[in-house]
């Protein structure tokens, strides 16, 4: 064979010995985490405050760098989402919020890891109160009364300024006017979160009429309460407004059943739970000593509980707590907890005075009542209620006996099988 024709055969024998090819690596898995800042206070963020989001991810080999894939967020209602590593956010609504972060890879979109973190999403408060007489006159007594709500909490404090250079932190406060004119009346309100709202209101203040000694007027009947908008099983302080012109009032009586008949409290500041939802008649009669008398009827709409997350009690608890404000503490008349069937309900008493220290009930039925601390409390008593269920995250209430005003309220989450709350958020 000649040297030419040899050659010719190594050539194709080598062109067609396969060329062995480097393999890509697999993909890892990324180590994915993200953060939430917003600007303080509050200490939570509320509904329509910028939520700033970070997030840090490892790329797939493993290693720090360029992110071969995609970033998707989901912030937990309608609506709600975005791409990218440092999004931002305007909560719609309030409440728990599961904030997901998604991140796929581009080669092969089967292939994700997702982050979940809990936000809890504070409804601001909305400042609003009323006043009476709704003209004064100079040297009068002007009751001002906060109708402010905070759609999922309380109001903690109350900073009115008058209009001529004098201030409370009441939140019912009477308040005399020395010269005549147009005030601007001005109501700031926070909540426990330290988010603030604030309104003001024109008072017109007049000189008084000079006559001779007029005859009885009927006193001027009026209420406000809030929260504006309760849930069933929610407390609902109402307080009264009435004033008398003489300055006589004798009597103030409340329907707040709706039966019509003035015999559920007396006083200026009660409490009150509703039990079902929907539109409730209240009602407020002032007497003065003369035995003028006004009513002025008001319509609560009370809404249904909401229905608790995957992972909580199902249904809500609910704890009815009824009472009559007084100087010094409360007279409770009603405490009692609806609850899931065989959750465990303790009530813990904290605080000088208390009747005992802690009572538990299982729910046999639909509900539990604790009839032990139906009585007066003095203020300064803490009521801790626990309602727990295993392998199930529990409900956490704690009122706060204050003087001349509704409980404090409080509420939190317990981890499954722990007795210490937390915050849900």
């Amino acid at each position: 064979m000649s040297q030419t024709a040899r050659r010719s055969i190594l050539a194709l024998i080598a062109f067609m010995t396969p060329i062995a090819l480097a393999a890509s690596p697999a993909l890892a898995a990324p180590t994915a985490d993200f953060s939430m800042v917003w600007t303080q206070p509050p200490s939570r963020p509320s509904v329509g405050q910028t939520v700033n989001f970070t997030g840090a991810v490892s790329n797939w080999d493993g290693v720090e760098g360029t992110l071969p894939g995609a970033v998707t967020w989901n912030f937990g209602e309608a609506g709600g989402t975005a791409t990218g590593l440092t999004p931002s956010y305007l909560f719609q609504s309030a409440g728990l919020k599961f904030v997901t972060m998604t991140v796929t890879n581009a080669d092969d979109p089967a292939e994700s890891t997702s982050v979940i973190k809990v936000l809890n999403v504070n409804a601001p408060p909305v400042a609003a109160f009323s006043w009476a007489p709704t003209t004064a006159t100079t040297g009068q007594d002007v009751r001002f009364a906060s109708e402010s709500d905070d759609p999922d909490g309380s109001i903690e404090q109350y900073a009115w300024n008058f209009g001529d250079g004098v201030t409370d932190a009441r939140r019912t406060p009477s308040h005399p006017y020395a010269t005549p004119g147009t005030k601007t009346v001005t109501l700031t309100v926070t909540d426990a979160h330290d988010a603030k709202s604030t309104s003001s209101r024109q008072v017109v203040v007049q000189n008084p009429p000079v006559a001779g000694p007029p005859a009885n007027k009927p006193p001027i009947a009026n209420f406000a309460f809030g929260p504006s908008s309760p849930e069933v099983g929610q407390s609902v302080e109402f307080v009264s407004t009435a004033v008398d012109p003489e300055g006589d009032l004798r009597s103030q009586t409340w329907d707040l059943d709706g039966d019509g008949q003035f015999d559920d409290a007396r006083g200026d500041s009660v409490v009150y739970t509703f039990a079902m939802p929907g539109a409730k008649t209240v009602r407020l009669r002032a007497e003065d000593a003369d035995g003028g008398a006004a009513v002025r009827e008001r319509t609560v709409t009370v809404h249904a509980a909401p229905v608790a997350p995957a992972g909580f009690l199902r249904p809500s608890p609910v704890i009815f707590l009824n009472g009559q404000i007084l100087h010094n503490g409360a007279r409770i008349m009603n405490l009692r907890v609806r609850a899931p069937r065989r959750a465990l309900v303790t009530v813990k008493c904290r605080g000088r005075g208390c009747p005992v220290a802690r009572r538990r009930k299982v729910v046999k039925g639909s509900s539990v009542r604790f009839k032990t601390f139906e009585r007066f409390l003095r203020a300064g008593i803490r009521l801790e209620i626990l309602v727990s269920k295993p392998n199930t995250i529990g409900d956490y209430t704690r009122y706060t006996i204050r003087a001349g005003k509704a409980p404090a309220r409080v509420s939190r989450c317990l981890a499954p099988g722990k007795s210490s709350p937390k915050r849900c958020s």
